[in-house]
């Protein structure tokens, strides 16, 4: 375990450390160009728009990444891929009831978030497909792939600031034009994932083997669902802890004084990016470890208090 941790897991924290920096210095990066070409109203409008998205992908997904990444060191080589297609239809069932609830509150959500019917769908939509790249990163996180997951998360990121620019500054599209990225960016990174997956043989499109897919498929979304709809209560719980300031914002003030308080949220996201990076490193040599001695346990225990403490370091 000396040994997991002094190698492995140093070289892909840095790894994830590396990573965390550029996904969060191409929004610094983005943030002059975007200030200069979007007005205060457009920021607040894209910043209630990413809002959104986080929630719906909350709900859709079902907090699936969560378990994929609890019950790979459980399951067999051969029991991923039909994990992964349960996930995944779960995903696209779960989207479609979302997209049917926003379509029957629209009234009421469009004035609470002053954003039109159709950008509400598409929130749904980029929440659907981060749902699906998040279990399929998932997947690389626990194989300690970290080469991959760092590849697909930067081309991902700078397809979204590439195409921003070109929809905002080019095109003039004003905020639309940064969500169209978003959007855009998410086919282009989640059709990646889903044919490396498909080819490497972790996705299978079609039935294999002996028992009926109906059946086999049903079984494995139930078992799925039943580890993930208890979890989505406190995921939800968290992002109204932590998102529903923009809704205050929004709502006693406007949609221009929400985008000014956006920019300002973004310098205080420091601790954050060391936190965040810690832990993708951090969780797969916990989830491989849990069925260790009693003695692994421990010195995993004392780890993550070191690993606690630091961290309060850091703040103070």
């Amino acid at each position: 375990m000396k040994r997991i941790l002094n190698n492995r897991f140093v070289s892909n924290t840095f790894a994830y450390i590396g990573l965390t920096v550029v996904n969060r210095g191409i929004p610094f990066l983005l943030m002059p160009i975007l200030t200069r070409y979007l007005a205060p109203e457009a920021l607040g409008s894209i910043t209630m728009f990413l809002t959104l998205q986080l929630a719906a992908m909350l709900i859709v997904g079902l907090s699936l990444n969560s378990v994929i990444m609890q019950r790979y060191f459980k399951m067999e080589p051969t029991e991923v891929p039909h994990a992964l297609k349960a996930a995944y239809v779960l995903i696209l069932l779960a989207g479609t009831v979302l997209s049917l609830a926003l379509v029957t509150g629209s009234k009421w959500l469009t004035m609470l978030t002053n954003l039109p019917l159709g950008w509400l769908l598409v929130a749904n939509l980029c929440a659907v497909l981060g749902m699906i790249q998040a279990v399929g990163l998932t997947l690389l996180q626990m194989r300690q792939q970290a080469g991959r997951y760092v590849t697909v998360q930067l081309v991902g990121s700078v397809a979204n600031a590439l195409l921003s620019i070109v929809l905002v500054v080019q095109l003039e599209l004003d905020w639309q034009g940064r969500a169209a990225g978003i959007l855009l960016s998410l086919l282009m990174t989640v059709g990646w994932l889903l044919f490396t997956q498909a080819r490497d043989g972790d996705l299978h499109l079609t039935s294999h083997g002996a028992t009926p897919p109906t059946s086999a498929l049903c079984h494995t979304m139930a078992d799925l669902m039943r580890l993930g709809l208890p979890l989505i209560p406190a995921a939800l719980l968290i992002w109204g802890t932590t998102m529903s300031d923009r809704f205050f914002v929004n709502t006693l003030a406007d949609t221009s004084a929400l985008g000014i308080y956006a920019i300002g949220m973004m310098f205080a996201q420091v601790v954050e990016i060391i936190a965040s990076t810690v832990n993708q490193a951090f969780m797969p040599i916990v989830f491989s470890k849990l069925n260790s001695s009693e003695a692994d346990r421990r010195k995993l225990v004392q780890w993550t208090y070191a690993l606690f403490a630091s961290l309060l370091l850091i703040v103070v």
